[in-house]
């Protein structure tokens, strides 16, 4: 059984969690004005790869699932072409955008994670299985990758 955090704890991870978030964004979106320069997608991998052990732990699985697939859309797109294709780019946002309000936004207890990003991870996965042998992870799957 796993013991309950400290209340500033949690508020510092929480803390965190935003600014990894707003500055993921923020990375994303820079890269949509300049989108030549691979270095905001760099930063943007790597706000992403910081995110993962803070979702471990306060939330669902599916929000582990869901950082790490977005973290390897980013780095699919950093091995492509220089310019990345319209759809990754938007759909990178709109999960984004999408997650961070679900943090932000009070929510009813009714609507879960899981259920807001269902789709956006059905999107996800067909991006990255199209991606030769890249496989999006499952509950069954091991989260722990040492491909680091």
């Amino acid at each position: 059984m796993m013991k309950r955090q400290p209340e500033n704890t949690r508020r510092l991870k929480k803390g965190l969690l935003h600014y990894y978030l707003e500055q993921a964004l923020s990375a994303v979106e820079s890269y949509i004005e300049e989108p030549e320069d691979q270095c905001h997608l760099l930063a943007c991998e790597y706000y992403l790869k910081e995110m993962q052990p803070l979702v471990v732990f306060d939330y669902a699985n599916e929000a582990l699932l869901f950082v790490d697939a977005l973290h390897r859309l980013v780095k699919k797109m950093n091995k492509s072409s220089p310019k990345s294709e319209q759809s990754e780019v938007e759909l990178l946002l709109l999960s984004l955008l999408t997650f961070k309000n679900y943090f932000e936004v009070p929510q009813p207890k009714s609507l879960s994670l899981k259920i807001l990003i269902a789709p956006l991870q059905t999107q996800l996965r067909r991006i990255l299985v199209s991606n030769k042998g890249s496989k999006l992870p499952t509950l069954q799957s091991p989260l722990i990758h040492t491909d680091i």
